[in-house]
């Protein structure tokens, strides 16, 4: 099955909007976060975009490059940096746990319209990084 990336793209912004509104609720800016955040927000997103496509799709490079240009958008980091966080993925543990926790909070929220706090972009980055 193929990438359908304008779906991909709508979903992806949906569900980053709602986890960067949760993060500023709770007092925490990915946009002025340090570089190494800004990564862990960048891997989330990545692991949502891998629950949300097909999975014949998944750890493409055109995946990585939709993902790149959204968190560039949502986080400020050039989409560069987010390709070479996406890349390095399994080089890192809390890469690793922040891509597993969005891949578990996008099938969550596809299901159930919300994302459980322990799959969330927020409890994601705050227990990994010290801020």
């Amino acid at each position: 099955m193929a990438l359908d990336r304008a779906d991909l793209c709508s979903k992806l912004h949906i569900l980053a909007g709602l986890q960067e509104r949760d993060c500023h609720l709770k007092g925490l800016s990915i946009a002025e976060a340090p570089p190494a955040v800004r990564a862990y927000a960048t891997a989330w997103l990545y692991g949502a975009s891998c629950s949300l496509c097909p999975k014949a799709a998944r750890h493409s490079d055109g995946l990585a490059v939709i993902v790149a240009g959204i968190a560039s958008r949502k986080t400020g980091m050039r989409q560069t940096e987010a390709i070479q966080a996406i890349a390095t993925l399994t080089s890192n543990n809390i890469l690793l746990a922040c891509y597993r926790a969005g891949l578990e909070g996008a099938e969550f929220w596809e299901d159930n319209h919300h994302v459980p706090s322990s799959a969330s972009l927020y409890e994601a980055v705050t227990s990994n990084a010290f801020i």
